[in-house]
């Protein structure tokens, strides 16, 4: 089923270098794509909607403007659009990742294994929260 849409246009008062960042992450970790300098486009899903929630809030506590919208995308929008939301690059590197695991076993310690795969499997997680167009490479990983 594909996602519904949201516009979440932003505007942050002056040079707030650390408010900037933490708005970049937020919106990394929610899968929201930036169409341009203050503009993103997200999936209205239950991982994303309490994230953009969170930085309205934030953003406008520190005198700035946020404003969501609900959008439909036109064809040729889904057509430029969707692949920013392309996650084939995350796949291959837990898979990268995994296989270099594999060939370190015979000589890690089981500790440091059980952290490897815990910080794989929490990397993945992230991923597929956020994979709005599930591809073959999701299953494969």
């Amino acid at each position: 089923m594909q996602p519904s849409w949201l516009l979440f246009i932003v505007q942050l008062p002056g040079r707030q270098t650390a408010s900037r960042m933490r708005l970049w992450r937020a919106l990394k970790t929610s899968g929201a794509a930036m169409l341009r300098d203050g503009v993103y486009l997200a999936a209205e899903t239950d991982h994303t909607l309490p994230i953009l929630a969170s930085c309205q809030q934030e953003i406008e506590q520190s005198g700035g403007q946020a404003y969501r919208f609900p959008v439909v995308l036109t064809s040729a929008q889904r057509r430029e659009w969707l692949p920013l939301f392309d996650r084939s690059p995350s796949y291959v590197t837990l898979q990268k990742s995994m296989q270099t695991l594999m060939r370190q076993l015979p000589r890690s310690t089981e500790g440091r294994v059980r952290q490897k795969l815990a910080q794989l499997q929490l990397d993945f997680d992230n991923t597929l929260a956020t994979d709005f167009f599930p591809t073959p490479l999701q299953a494969k990983t």
